[in-house]
């Protein structure tokens, strides 16, 4: 039998909680998940990281909309991971497209660097 990972997408402390009681392996934290997501605040990255024992990934992302971004976007995403990593983030959501809607690759593999 294959084992299944289960990851929720959570953006509150309550459904953080909710989905490590309902068996999720890994969060997934964002804010703005209206509009597919964006970064989570400090406080609610702390907030959860205290009350989870499970993985916590976050998501990379200053703003909803299409993920091309501008290079002061992607600024803040290196400046939004190292903050993610001071506070105990344990995985990162991110990616960068052309206007192309290919992968802008040298942005992306930029930021997994940066991310470690």
């Amino acid at each position: 039998m294959t084992d299944v990972l289960v990851e929720a997408c959570v953006e509150s402390l309550d459904e953080a909680v909710a989905a490590e009681r309902g068996g999720a392996n890994r969060l997934e934290l964002c804010a703005n998940m209206a509009v597919s997501g964006t970064t989570p605040s400090d406080d609610l990255l702390i907030a959860v990281k205290n009350a989870v024992r499970i993985p916590v990934s976050v998501m990379i992302r200053p703003r909803g909309g299409s993920f091309v971004h501008s290079a002061t976007e992607i600024v803040s995403m290196h400046k939004a991971i190292d903050r993610a990593n001071e506070l105990g983030a344990d995985m990162f959501v991110i990616g960068v497209l052309e206007d192309s809607g290919r992968v802008n690759e040298p942005a992306t593999r930029a930021l997994v660097r940066r991310a470690g």
